[in-house]
């Protein structure tokens, strides 16, 4: 028995200092707001977990959405703050024009929206709450700017 509880003691001990096996599930709020006349596809990512966002969601004109994204981090990146908010977005014109001259990649979401679109992150942050505001530009163009806050 005292094998037994030894044995016990000490595969708990080689198991807490080999945390970096065990995961740290994490979620983190994300508000999405489109002040454009544009439409959009985006993915959003957290801690390189897709979450709710496994396929491309659609941002209207003037919409705002919100999100809780799970996420998760081993025990030594939680310790070293190694944590990562990515957003991924296309204009839904040029998306649909990407696809059509590459129908293959059509049902390849997030592919083509990591690869081909724009990507705004915030690493190491360690903030569960994140805001992505699309304006239009200012010096009065058809294009936009992003401000990603934490």
């Amino acid at each position: 028995m005292k094998k037994f509880g030894l044995s016990a003691v000490l595969l708990a001990l080689v198991l807490m200092l080999s945390g970096c096996y065990f995961f740290v599930p994490l979620s983190a709020d994300v508000t999405i707001e489109n002040k454009t006349d544009k439409t959009f596809y985006y993915m959003v990512s957290y801690n390189s977990s897709n979450g709710v966002n496994d396929t491309k969601q659609t941002l209207l004109p003037g919409e705002t959405k919100s999100d809780v994204l799970k996420g998760h981090l081993t025990e030594a990146d939680y310790s070293d703050s190694t944590e990562l908010f990515g957003f991924y977005m296309m204009e839904k014109e040029v998306y649909d024009a990407y696809i059509a001259e590459h129908d293959w990649l059509a049902d390849q979401d997030w592919f083509v929206i990591v690869q081909k679109g724009d990507d705004y992150t915030a690493t190491d942050k360690r903030s569960q709450n994140y805001k992505v505001v699309i304006s239009p530009s200012t010096d009065g163009s058809d294009n936009y700017t992003v401000e990603l806050t934490w």
